[in-house]
């Protein structure tokens, strides 16, 4: 029977890095916004006049996902969406007094979050990683599977209960 040694590849350390931001971000952070949400508040405040879709580009999602985060976030007050009245497919967003204040108290704990993440790291270190880690997103962005690949299907079978006579 083949394996592979796990440690030996990439995606299992980008998993576990992901793991540990996602359980740090909540201790430390905010157990209610998400890291994504973040992304979305801090882009809204940077750039005016953002529709959906270039929300989505900037902060790396898909047209569905950025759809759900809108909602979501409009449902809770952060965001507010306007359609634009040059467009009226357009739709525009734009941060509330809510998603304003709630920006401002997480930006000092997102710095805080940066330098506990970057702790075990030289400094040099903590540079060449983000390096690494934006070429690698770079060069991957945009990449989807081949229509012609299929996903391993299980080969074990699945054990069929049989009914208990009584």
């Amino acid at each position: 029977m083949r394996t592979i040694e796990m440690t030996s590849e990439l995606g299992f350390y980008i998993r576990r890095a992901q793991q540990l931001n996602s359980l740090l971000w909540t201790q430390y952070v905010s157990p209610e916004i998400t890291s994504l949400q973040f992304a979305a508040l801090n882009c809204l405040r940077q750039q005016s006049d953002v529709d959906q879709r270039t929300l989505g580009r900037i902060i790396g999602m898909d047209r569905s996902t950025t759809a759900e985060l809108v909602t979501r976030m409009t449902k809770r007050g952060l965001i507010k969406v306007d359609r634009d009245d040059s467009d009226f497919r357009r739709r525009v967003l734009e941060l509330t007094s809510l998603g304003e204040e709630t920006l401002d108290e997480m930006l000092p704990l997102v710095v805080k979050l940066s330098k506990i993440l970057a702790k075990p790291l030289e400094t040099d270190e903590h540079v060449e990683l983000r390096t690494l880690l934006k070429k690698l997103v770079d060069g991957l962005d945009g990449v989807t599977a081949p229509a012609e690949t299929r996903k391993p299907r299980a080969t074990a079978r699945r054990r069929q209960s049989k009914p208990r006579s009584r």
